[in-house]
């Protein structure tokens, strides 16, 4: 393996290279914190964001209940994994799972929408791009909005940079990405 290395650490170690390396870290990273267990306890208002609040509720779904309980405008995606780079993924988890089945509202130029099954669509936006050697931890998170039908038949008409406004619920936070379901979309030229 070593050997490898050393003959192939041209091209290892150039551009390439490393976002190959960096996928398949985050592949890897992903996998393994699927099996991890989540951790649900109450969180200790003290520790959660300054502008928290409210005690954290169990994370409920759209389908159990109409109230909608959204974050603050300052809660972003960036904010929620930020918690992660200075924590362990144990204390991060605990730190965030007063957000775990809260709603938030973002706002972006769309870069993809990917659609796997008929009835389940994923929508990322568009990030600044950044030389590579520029980057920071955070150059290597993503944020997923979740949309069921009829929104993916709207989504099926967009495209690559159009602003939309998206309210979802937050299902996953962890180190490399936040996840909202039950995404629909507002206040855009799609209504």
């Amino acid at each position: 393996m070593i050997d490898w290395i050393l003959h192939n650490k041209e091209w290892l170690f150039s551009g390439l290279g490393l976002v190959i390396l960096i996928g398949l870290g985050r592949l890897l990273y992903s996998s393994l914190h699927a099996v991890i267990p989540r951790v649900t306890s109450d969180v200790p208002t003290t520790l959660l964001h300054k502008n928290t609040i409210a005690a954290p509720e169990p994370p409920r779904k759209a389908a159990e209940t109409q109230d909608r309980v959204f974050v603050g405008a300052s809660i972003t995606p960036e904010y929620l994994i930020s918690i992660f780079r200075e924590h362990t993924d144990i204390q991060g988890a605990t730190l965030t799972a007063a957000y775990l089945g809260k709603w938030m509202k973002v706002s972006g130029s769309l870069r993809n929408v990917i659609s796997t099954t008929p009835n389940l669509a994923q929508l990322t936006f568009e990030r600044a791009e950044v030389p590579l050697t520029e980057r920071t931890w955070f150059d290597y998170t993503d944020f997923y909005m979740m949309f069921k039908k009829p929104w993916i038949d709207r989504l099926a008409i967009a495209k690559r940079g159009d602003n939309l406004t998206v309210v979802g619920q937050i299902e996953r936070i962890d180190a490399v990405s936040v996840q909202l379901e039950n995404c629909e979309l507002v206040g855009s030229d799609s209504d």
